[in-house]
């Protein structure tokens, strides 16, 4: 049995700014070779999460960011995600990757405490990101998501995360200077 440590917090990324204070290593996980691959989505899936309607202008998504952002700073969380699932909403109806309104959502669970709904939410995220060949956003969200399960006591979910992140670090795609910010930040002993 290997042991994982996530060590820091991926520069720029959703949880930054609240785990800036923290210091490392930040969690721990188990890894074991008996974990099976994580499952992928059907044809069928894919279809039904990608859907080519037009919708939702820029104009509104924006608007429903903003006004989800001005809930955050006073602290309402419940009506700033009511505007980011809006604005997710929104933008799956354009047929657009709702990787920035699935952030702040992720966002404003973890800073009110809540790493589960977080990382359920980063999840989405990272399988979101994945259909929409969105690399760098899949790998920072499954960074995201197994620190936030390793952090809430869950390390086989966190295992998952990471394996799916390891083989995604192996792709000539993902940008060099992602890999350089994460590969030292996962340490196998």
């Amino acid at each position: 049995m290997n042991r994982l440590i996530i060590l820091g917090v991926l520069a720029g990324s959703a949880l930054t700014a609240g785990c800036a204070a923290l210091g490392t290593p930040v969690g721990v996980a188990e890894l074991g070779s008996g974990m099976p691959a994580p499952a992928l989505w059907t044809p069928e899936e894919v279809a039904a999460r990608v859907s080519g309607k037009p919708g939702a202008t820029p104009e509104a998504v924006r608007a429903r960011l903003a006004a989800g952002d001005a809930h955050v700073a006073e602290r309402r969380w419940a009506a700033a995600r009511e505007e980011y699932l809006a604005a997710a909403s929104l933008l799956r109806a354009d047929g657009t990757f709702a990787g920035p309104a699935l952030r702040r959502l992720a966002n404003s669970y973890y800073f009110q405490g809540r790493h589960l709904e977080a990382a359920a939410v980063l999840d989405t995220l990272a399988a979101e990101a994945a259909l929409f060949g969105e690399l760098s956003a899949e790998a920072e969200a499954l960074f995201g998501a197994a620190l936030l399960y390793n952090r809430s006591g869950r390390p086989a979910e966190a295992r998952e995360r990471v394996i799916r992140l390891q083989r995604l670090l192996t792709s000539p795609f993902l940008p060099e200077t992602l890999k350089d910010q994460l590969v030292p930040r996962l340490v196998v002993r």
